[in-house]
């Protein structure tokens, strides 16, 4: 459950909390700390961050009182949030080809297709391998290091060639044997505590937006060619690597 909630944008103390709190109901802060094992040092910080990413309500007096929200309501409204962002998104490129469109002096008989939706996790990992054979300069990304072979094969190609690959990754004791043959394949990795929304840029041209749910239907990927988005998401890139641990 900690490992699917961390999909949710909590931390392992968040996740025991807010897993503690669906058990035992209406609590206070001591209790909470001793049935999640979360240091009681750090329980009040836990219980704050969860309220404010609307897992957890506070009830005012003395003591404060702490409920969790239901499941249901909360995971949906993120995923929610997430879909109307890919949804932004895809109206903004909209508008990017209509300015396009405007400012050719050539007739368009066919709209751009900048956008492609992919389900499935081996359907993404089968394009990620065919994006790999393209790209020339650098390879950002941020994942849970997959070992899927012909992945893994398209990353010692690229890197043989010359070509920069950076990942972003959180390590678990279930991914930390991966850890091992990514390094040994060339790539630069470092760890972060918690994994943001995940996301891959290819030579600053192409980006894959990755989400997964049940709520959403499994595994669903957005390929997008733009370059106004790559370098956005570039540049955000470099900030978390910046602050993302050695490894």
């Amino acid at each position: 459950m900690i490992e699917k909630l961390k999909e949710y944008g909590l931390d392992k103390y968040e996740s025991l909390a807010y897993s503690t709190l669906l058990e035992i109901g209406l609590s206070t802060s001591s209790i909470i700390s001793k049935k999640s094992n979360v240091p009681y040092g750090r329980i009040y910080s836990v219980l704050s961050s969860l309220e404010s990413k609307g897992f957890v309500k506070i009830y005012l007096g003395t003591p404060k009182r702490f409920m969790a929200i239901e499941p249901r309501i909360i995971l949906n409204k993120i995923i929610d949030k997430k879909i109307i962002e890919m949804s932004n998104i895809k109206d903004k490129n909209l508008k990017f080809i209509q300015e396009l469109e405007k400012s050719t002096k050539r007739e368009i008989k066919k709209p751009l297709e900048i956008i492609n939706i992919i389900e499935g996790k081996k359907n993404y990992l089968n394009l990620s391998v065919k994006l790999h054979k393209k790209v020339k300069k650098e390879w950002r990304t941020i994942n849970r290091l997959p070992i899927y072979q012909p992945h893994l094969q398209a990353y010692k190609d690229m890197i043989k060639k010359g070509v920069k690959g950076r990942v972003l990754t959180h390590v678990t004791d279930k991914n930390r044997k991966n850890l091992e043959i990514w390094k040994r394949m060339g790539v630069k990795i470092r760890n972060l505590n918690v994994i943001p929304s995940r996301f891959t840029v290819i030579d600053d041209t192409d980006v894959i937006l990755r989400l997964s749910g049940a709520e959403i239907g499994g595994y669903i990927s957005l390929h997008i060619q733009n370059p106004s988005l790559a370098k956005t998401l570039s540049d955000y890139f470099d900030e978390l690597w910046g602050k993302a641990m050695l490894l």
